[in-house]
């Protein structure tokens, strides 16, 4: 189970009417218009963007390529959170491969956090939320909440709700797997209305998932077969790849419930 969705590279806007246009430009049939005037920063946000194409094509490869390409061009044009956005890709891309030394080395390395008068950046709450995920993948739970608990107040005080629930979650992943149930609903159940809130109806499914599984882990099936319930509508919603988990997960605890 994961909360990764929420942990996806910034997207372009518009982004389903622009992934054929930047496949056109990916393919080698057109040249960038930024490209075609000289327009340093917009080619190298086209670059980028290329990357994000292909790496949601599981290009991995192609869209390395183009994360690359971008990066000396946002170095010199001094575009700091563009920079800090595009190392955050690739270190997202090498964690999707396994290879989290380089992810790693991509997010605390290259990735320092960066800041801009009143207020820090979108890139350092992803640098410090994404090297939580590496330290959790590799089972240094300590490590990971430390940098989940180092986002925390940042996406609070900019107001980033949406990050804000995610790292929530994760930290109540990270209490689950250390067998802290009361520490984990506790961040669940601070996840949830934010969720609601703000209308993340995948957010909602996966934190009703991990509610589900929780409560389940403590012998309360019918709690958990509710929660898994209204998971599994959300995430048929939302067309998540997990929904398939999610039914498997109710049908194994109203079977339980049956044989009680």
């Amino acid at each position: 189970m994961t909360l990764e969705q929420h942990h996806r590279p910034c997207l372009p806007e518009n982004w389903d009417r622009q992934t054929r246009r930047l496949s056109i430009c990916a393919s080698g049939r057109r040249r960038p218009i930024s490209e075609e005037v000289g327009d340093r920063a917009g080619l190298a946000t086209t670059l980028n963007n290329i990357g994000l194409v292909y790496r949601k094509l599981g290009q991995t490869g192609q869209a390395l390529e183009y994360y690359e390409r971008a990066l000396p061009i946002r170095e010199e044009v001094g575009d700091r959170a563009g920079l800090a956005t595009t190392l955050n890709n690739i270190g997202l891309v090498y964690r999707k491969l396994g290879q989290t030394d380089k992810a790693l080395e991509y997010y605390a390395s290259r990735a320092p956090p960066i800041r801009e008068e009143g207020g820090r950046l979108r890139a350092e709450r992803m640098t410090l939320n994404n090297i939580g995920l590496v330290y959790r993948k590799l089972g240094q739970t300590d490590k990971a909440l430390e940098y989940y608990e180092r986002a925390l107040p940042i996406r609070e005080e900019v107001g980033d709700r949406g990050g804000l629930a995610t790292t929530l979650n994760n930290i109540g992943t990270v209490y689950y797997a250390n067998n802290d149930l009361e520490k984990a609903l506790s961040y669940f159940n601070q996840a949830l209305p934010i969720c609601q809130d703000i209308g993340d109806r995948d957010g909602e499914s996966l934190t009703r998932w991990w509610l589900g599984v929780l409560h389940r882990a403590e012998g309360r099936l019918q709690n958990a077969c509710d929660e898994l319930r209204q998971a599994v509508k959300l995430a048929e919603y939302v067309q998540s790849p997990s929904v398939e988990q999610i039914r498997k997960n109710l049908e194994e605890v109203e079977a339980e419930l049956a044989n009680q």
